[in-house]
């Protein structure tokens, strides 16, 4: 790495530190410092399976939980401040929330299993929801503008759509809709049942704006070596491609293509594209090393890759191997779920910083 000695993982006891401003990680300079945790047995504070997460524009701290069908609000300094959700279908009702994300003053978040996306006002009431109606939300969920929302999607071939990348309206109309590849080429239709549902797990793909709104930047979650990523303009039309290799152990995880699934004898090493950000001038590529065996399959790492508008790696940076990025807010701040000494799900906020 330029301008610095590589720094291996640290350890999850000392992630979980809460002494405010301890710098976990500084390379190249840019430095990563954990400001705070949110989570312990108290009932506001107990987490179940954290799936989004945002810091709203007065620092306030949400997060979606699927697994207790909620959204809760915190304020900067961690105290509970009020909740939304329970399981169903009505208004204020959750099937499975997902990703949370702002605009201006709007926070929407993902309903998946209700087909629909939900936003509502900063403290959680007004609530109102865009049907998705045939669409199944699946990856990324990003607002470009009050008008505006970049989605991706499994059901590559549905009918209003032909692509897994779309740009919908304040209604959930599709405004335009592209991208129809997969890791290895054009998307073919797939000739048997098991084939599609194969196809959709490993061709998911993530998808964030370029910092000037104008176009946006397509991964896929199970990505081959070297790591393409794509920038389509908003309007459909692929601008150009970045190559970013990887450590050469890693592959794409072709066992997964078949079925059942046979796990190699070998250890075999593959990389997920576990979510994907803008900040600032620079693209956030939040990537799990995992190593699969017969008798394991286990993240050895984590890391966010920094990349630059024209695809040129900057820095690379390691995280806690338990910790899953959900979200990037104002002023640089991340916010991520991992899990405490007794194996529980917390909310962790970091400062990034150049």
């Amino acid at each position: 790495m330029k301008g610095g000695v590589e720094m291996r993982r640290v350890a999850l006891l000392g992630l979980l530190s809460l002494l405010v401003g301890s710098v976990l990680i500084s390379q190249d300079g840019w430095k990563i410092e954990l400001v705070k945790t949110i989570g312990d047995e108290r009932p506001d504070y107990t987490f179940f399976k954290v799936t989004g997460g945002a810091i709203g524009p007065q620092k306030q701290i949400y997060v979606a939980d699927s697994g207790g069908y909620f959204i809760a609000e915190y304020d900067w300094d961690g105290q509970f401040v009020r909740r939304l959700g329970r399981l169903g279908q009505g208004p204020g009702e959750f099937q499975r929330v997902g990703e949370l994300s702002f605009h201006q003053d709007t926070l929407y978040f993902n309903d998946n299993n209700n087909r629909r996306i939900g936003k509502c006002s900063q403290d959680l009431s007004e609530v109102s929801y865009i049907p998705l109606k045939h669409l199944n939300l699946r990856g990324s969920m990003k607002i470009l503008d009050a008008k505006r929302m970049l989605c991706t999607f499994s059901d590559i071939n549905n009918t209003q759509g032909k692509g897994q990348v779309a740009i919908l309206d304040e209604s959930g109309e599709i405004l335009n809709c592209f991208f129809r590849q997969t890791q290895f080429g054009d998307y073919q239709k797939p000739k048997s049942e098991v084939a599609w549902a194969i196809r959709q797990i490993t061709s998911k793909v993530l998808a964030t704006p370029s910092p000037d709104g104008q176009s946006a930047l397509v991964a896929f979650e199970y990505p081959t070596n070297p790591m393409v990523l794509y920038l389509y303009s908003l309007e459909g039309k692929e601008k150009t491609r970045f190559s970013i290799p990887l450590p050469r152990e890693n592959k794409f995880p072709d066992y997964f293509m078949t079925y059942p699934i046979t796990v190699p004898g070998d250890k075999f090493c593959y990389v997920i594209h576990s979510s994907l950000h803008t900040y600032q001038d620079f693209y956030l590529l939040h990537l799990l090393y995992k190593e699969n065996s017969k008798s394991d399959d286990s993240v050895v790492r984590t890391s966010v890759l920094v990349l630059d508008q024209k695809g040129v790696k900057v820095t690379e940076i390691e995280l806690d191997p338990m910790l899953r990025l959900l979200g990037v807010g104002f002023d640089g701040y991340l916010i991520g779920t991992t899990v405490n000494d007794e194996d529980e799900p917390v909310v962790v906020i970091y400062k990034l910083s150049i």
